[in-house]
């Protein structure tokens, strides 16, 4: 299933059409800044163009785990930079701490940046980035795939927790 819906996403993000306007928001985009999405609505598609002049600033989505069950959230985030670049580079951060750097002058990168978003918490994703700066002429840009994917606890390691914990009460209770 999460094969498929990665296939998806790369899919839609390969035949996005390219803008020239400044900060041009994707239009397959599915989130917005400053949004608070459920993980039961996934995958979650983010893209934007930059142009030379356009000022830093972040982006930030909340994603809240309703699934019941944990959760395993991935953001895969392509940069490309070309000429034009972020000054101080590009950030992409989950609150618990994931996160990835694109430095500046990189003329394209990508990353993978997961977290472990527990049943009915809510994770932050941040992104930070500077000025554009560079040749008018190149694109800036960055495009974001974010995919939830349920990670069950099985049952035998339960038992297998719990097994542990009774031989370490026995052998406490054998020493007094």
């Amino acid at each position: 299933m999460v094969f498929w819906k990665s296939l998806a996403a790369f899919a839609v993000a390969l035949f996005l059409p390219a803008a020239a306007s400044a900060l041009t928001l994707n239009g397959a985009n599915n989130i917005t800044d400053n949004g608070t999405f459920s993980l039961s609505d996934d995958p979650f598609f983010f893209g934007v163009e930059f142009d030379v002049g356009d000022p830093g600033g972040d982006f930030v989505f909340d994603f809240t785990n309703d699934l019941g069950i944990d959760t395993l959230g991935l953001a895969a985030g392509t940069v490309i930079q070309a000429a034009g670049n972020f000054l101080g580079g590009l950030t992409i951060e989950w609150s618990s701490g994931g996160s990835a750097f694109f430095p500046q002058g990189l003329t394209s990168g990508s990353a993978d940046i997961t977290t472990f978003i527990g049943t009915g918490l809510t994770e932050t994703l941040t992104i930070t980035y500077g000025a554009i700066q560079g040749d008018p002429d190149d694109v800036t840009s960055l495009q974001l795939t974010i995919v939830a994917t349920p990670v069950p606890l099985p049952a035998p390691a339960f038992l297998l927790l719990g097994g542990l914990g009774m031989m370490g009460l026995l052998r406490m209770r054998r020493r007094a």
